[in-house]
């Protein structure tokens, strides 16, 4: 993913071909544009998280009478039924990502939630012989979805971040990854903005950002 190295031995210990230096506490690993690429994409890949996390709040006043929903169903949707699972993952993929590969945990989570973020737009009422799933339960579980695959998101990138990044860069390094919050909540609003001033017809604009939104991380 990206190019990254995608085993925390290789990672700490080895250099890739073309970059010339090895681990040092005081530099890092790697040369300054290999760390800046790969803070770079760990970055990138944060905005999209807070991007995909972020997006179903700010549709939510044209989806909730569009799915005919109440408001207590779509705290859930937003806060409880996202947040349960991302932060009970989020312990044992922490712990794996110390001794497994990174960036393929990485790589399956980020394909994880864009997935789950498509089929939120996807949501609707589904039948099976006489038994109809309201398109609630069906977005539930696709925010559940959202949640197991972030949680796959910060633990690895901060010790990818850890290794790369010398303890005097590190504090740095990890400020320019956590503006991925703050960008990534701006670009689902603009996001939606641009979206709603495109689609006209009532209630495409919120699945349209979904779907088309999270196509790139698939």
């Amino acid at each position: 993913m990206f190019g990254l190295s995608s085993n925390k031995n290789e990672d700490s210990a080895e250099p890739n071909p073309g970059e010339g230096k090895g681990p040092d506490e005081n530099t890092g690993f790697g040369t300054k544009p290999y760390r800046t690429y790969v803070l770079s994409a760990l970055t990138l890949i944060y905005i999209m998280n807070f991007v995909d996390r972020g997006l179903l709040a700010v549709v939510g006043p044209e989806l909730v009478p569009e799915l005919g929903i109440s408001d207590t169903q779509f705290g859930l949707l937003t806060g409880f039924g996202f947040a349960l699972l991302y932060t009970i993952v989020g312990i044992p993929l922490a712990r794996y990502a110390d001794a497994a590969h990174r960036v393929w945990i990485m790589t399956v989570c980020v394909a994880l939630w864009s997935l789950m973020t498509v089929l939120c737009g996807l949501a609707t009422d589904v039948t099976i012989g006489s038994v109809t799933i309201g398109a609630f339960w069906i977005l539930l579980m696709c925010r559940v979805g959202v949640g197991i695959g972030e949680a796959g998101c910060t633990p690895p990138a901060n010790s990818l971040i850890a290794d790369y990044y010398a303890p005097r860069d590190r504090s740095q390094a990890l400020g320019v990854y956590s503006m991925g919050v703050t960008l990534g909540t701006m670009f689902a609003n603009l996001i939606w903005l641009g979206d709603r001033c495109f689609r006209l017809e009532n209630g495409v604009f919120c699945r349209g950002s979904a779907r088309y939104l999270d196509c790139r991380g698939v």
